[in-house]
């Protein structure tokens, strides 16, 4: 998976949301359990959003992201934000399993 962030928003992410680095956030995506959502509240025309929520090394979170092409059509998963997960989220990933 190839992963691409705004390095400045990602400075703002570790500020708002206890550490949380963009790094750590691109983790979940390799988790077999985790689970994406279209993010219809986020989207746009321009951009469409997703919630990917399952675990990192280091915590449950609940990473924002779009997907985008580079010039080759490979897919780059371009993270927005993440924060740790909340109750109700931790309760569907957990009850899925």
């Amino acid at each position: 998976m190839i992963f691409d962030w705004d390095e400045n928003k990602e400075t703002e992410n570790i500020k708002k949301h206890n550490g949380i680095n963009f790094d750590e956030a691109s983790e979940v995506f390799y988790d077999d359990d985790a689970f994406d959502e279209f993010d219809e509240e986020h989207s746009t025309v321009e951009e469409t959003r997703y919630i990917c929520v399952g675990n990192s090394s280091k915590r449950f979170l609940r990473v924002s992201y779009t997907i985008r092409f580079d010039e080759n059509g490979n897919e780059i998963i371009r993270i927005i934000s993440a924060r740790k997960g909340k109750k109700k989220e931790e309760d569907l990933y957990y009850g899925q399993k």
